[in-house]
Parts: structure tokens; sequence; C-alpha cells
């Protein structure tokens, strides 16, 4: 889980520099897939991180397809040259390549149990987290010119996405919010099957990531005006309270 974190964070973290210019990004990105599939066809890249061999040595261990990493590539890419989603099948497919992958890898990791149908589940609890993210960070996104609330659901309430970054009709943009927060919700409920489909040992740990975002959705959907004004997020006890839970629930449940 190090490896495959510390692979994603810094393919995430190419494709947020602010410092770089477009084509910059997207020529690292493209350098970070091409040091990829080396790394994925038995070579260490020249660039000598220890990365490297740690993600090599995770993908051989638990099997994970080179396309999962080819689609986290994708995401990112998509990121960097970022445009306003036109619908919420949009938003999906993105969320899939940047969130979705990573669902999928953590449960091969945690030991899948459940076949395709995990693999399944995987994804759309991370697309879960990853709308999650989006709602906690729409003011954010906003100060950064960016807008990722889908354009049709805007439309419904009679709005663009410069109402959003530019802070306007915040009621009519918080109703938008609360619809996407029924979206993320109905993704958590769907894949609350998953937990049952890992090995017994990494249950704490997945119900523990779920239970955190979960929280944050929570509270975005009691106030969803809320992230127009800050960054929804969880005090340190609240993070404590859900992991001890996590830990403490019976490893068969």
């Amino acid at each position: 889980m190090f490896a495959l974190y510390a692979y994603m964070r810094r393919i995430d973290d190419i494709a947020d520099s602010a410092e770089s210019g477009a084509a910059n990004i997207a020529a690292e990105i493209e350098s970070w897939r091409q040091k990829t599939r080396l790394a994925l066809s038995g070579d260490v890249p020249p660039d000598e991180s220890p990365l490297w061999p740690a993600l090599m040595d995770t993908v051989r261990m638990y099997g994970l397809p080179a396309a999962i990493l080819e689609e986290a590539l994708d995401g990112q890419a998509q990121d960097a040259s970022h445009r306003p989603f036109e619908n919420s099948e949009e938003l999906r497919r993105y969320c899939r390549r940047v969130a979705g992958t990573v669902g999928v890898a953590t449960v091969m990791i945690f030991g899948n149990r459940g076949g395709e149908e995990a693999l399944r589940l995987a994804e759309g609890r991370g697309v879960a987290f990853q709308i999650t993210n989006i709602l906690r960070d729409v003011r954010e996104d906003a100060g950064r010119g960016r807008c990722y609330l889908p354009l049709d659901a805007l439309a419904l309430e009679g709005l663009s996405a410069d109402c959003v970054l530019e802070g306007r009709s915040p009621e009519q943009v918080a109703r938008v919010v609360a619809a996407m927060c029924e979206f993320a919700a109905g993704l958590f409920s769907e894949s609350k099957p998953l937990d049952a489909m890992i090995e017994h040992e990494s249950r704490p740990a997945m119900r523990a990531l779920t239970g955190l975002y979960r929280e944050i959705l929570m509270k975005i959907e009691a106030d969803p005006a809320r992230v127009l004004r800050e960054r929804v997020s969880l005090a340190w006890h609240a993070k404590a309270r859900i992991v001890l839970r996590s830990m403490m629930r019976s490893s068969g449940a």
C-alpha cells in the first residue's frame, strides 16, 4: 500500500503542479508513463528512485494489471488539461481513472475474495471517494480556476461553471452540491458488500478508509453550502474514533 500510495501521490502532484505549464506537465506525465512501462517490463527506470523497485515488487506480488496504472496516468493527464465535465457520465469516467483504479488495486492488495464483482464494487467506492474529494474542495478548486461540478447539473439550476468560479448564486450551487452528495451516497451504499469480499485482516483498514470519507460526505450533506465557505474536514478525535471503531468491529462482520 505504501508503494501504491507513493506512485499515485507522485503522479497526482505532477498534474497539480502550479509552477509548470500545461506542456511541461503533459511531458512529465508522459515521461512517467514510459518509466512505468519500463518498470513493468522488468527494468528499473534510470532515475534511481526507490519507488520503482517497490512498485515492481507490488505489481508482481499482487498481479496488478498494467492497465490500472495506464488508466491512472490517463486521468492525471486529463486533469492537467482540465475542462468542465459536460455531464455526470464524464465526471464518473474521470473519477474512475483517478480513483476507481486505486480502489481496484487496493482490493487486489487487500485480498480479493469476490472476483469481478468485488473489483466492480471497488471501482464504485473509489469513485465515491473522489466525488467526496471534489465536493470538499469546491471552494479551493474555484480559487485555482477549476470547476468539477458537471455542467448539466449546474444548468438544471440555471448556472454555468463561471457561477462556481466567481462565487455567484450560492443557494443554487448548494443545491447542485446536495444532488452530487446523493450520487456519492448511492455509490457508498451500493458498495457495502465489498467489505466482506476481502481478507479478514484487511477489513479494518477498508472500514476506516471508507468511514473517513463517508463522514466527510455526511458533514457536507448536512450543510451543502458549507463547501462554498470552507474546506470541510474532520477533527483528529473524529478520525481517531472512526479508526478505533473500525479496529474493534468483529473481523467476521
